[in-house]
């Protein structure tokens, strides 16, 4: 591979800005920097000028070095060195060594260069990754149609019944005569319909919570902190001695986190469109 050492970046084009987070800013709180996003040079000579138009040129030289938001790229050492290839170029693909570590110039509360070094982050990236956390995978946008992406829990009047996943026949393949509970619905958004992904199915993760008040027992022991075997024992029959099996409790926990986070996801929702 041919090298692209003379293929040099510019902080500024690879600084994707502070974020909501402070992400590339000094993480020293002893810094002029703390918090302070990277500011060109240019732009903080400029603005200590505007305030201080006594200053020598050598004054606002060292202002534009180490004034507030002064950042220089520095070479990565062996730990962050990243290897980067360009295949774009026709039979001479190009390597370099990404120099993405920042250092930073401020000012310590001793006079000293801060110096203190941090790697690039993606504010967008931990933003997504944010929402992905709070969303649960998308768990609680709910179903959605896989033609256009509109939530059923959104426009429910867009969507009809089409059918539904219904055990018809026993497991020695003879039909059942007494049908059971369907284990999921499924829907066609109208809009959509005759294009890929506009029939659906929608599961019903409630449809084996048939006694509310185990169920509500099961959220009392979780607010009171009993172990598994403790609710086992709670929710099992004195006078069988059967008990319910853990994959069971374990599904009716998940069942009862996704009800009330739908349901704070939905009061969020109306709070916003009132304020």
């Amino acid at each position: 591979m041919a090298s692209l050492a003379t293929f040099n970046f510019k902080l500024s084009q690879l600084y994707p800005g502070a974020g909501k987070y402070h992400l590339n800013t000094c993480a020293n709180p002893d810094c002029s920097n703390f918090g302070q996003p990277l500011t060109d040079s240019a732009a903080r000579r400029k603005t200590w000028n505007e305030t201080r138009p006594d200053l020598t040129l050598e004054q606002l030289d060292i202002v534009a070095k180490h004034g507030p938001g002064a950042y220089k790229l520095s070479g990565a050492d062996k730990k962050h060195r990243r290897v980067s290839c360009a295949f774009q170029y026709q039979r001479a693909p190009h390597v370099w060594a990404d120099q993405r570590t920042v250092r930073c110039q401020g000012h310590t509360s001793e006079g000293k260069v801060c110096n203190s070094a941090f790697s690039i982050k993606s504010p967008a990236h931990l933003d997504e990754e944010v929402a992905r956390l709070r969303n649960h995978n998308g768990i609680l946008d709910g179903p959605a149609c896989g033609a256009c992406g509109t939530r059923f829990l959104a426009a429910p009047e867009d969507f009809s019944l089409n059918g539904a996943h219904q055990r018809i026949r026993d497991s020695k393949g003879k039909a059942m005569k007494k049908k059971a509970t369907p284990k999921a619905v499924r829907v066609l958004h109208k809009p959509c319909k005759g294009k890929k992904g506009a029939r659906f199915s929608i599961s019903l993760p409630h449809a084996g919570q048939k006694t509310t008040s185990d169920n509500l027992r099961i959220l009392g022991a979780v607010l009171n902190s009993a172990g598994i075997t403790d609710i086992q024992r709670m929710l099992g029959t004195a006078a069988t001695g059967k008990a319910i099996g853990f994959s069971r409790i374990y599904d009716r926990i998940a069942w009862l986190e996704e009800v009330f986070l739908a349901y704070e996801r939905e009061m969020l929702r109306r709070w916003r469109e009132k304020n």
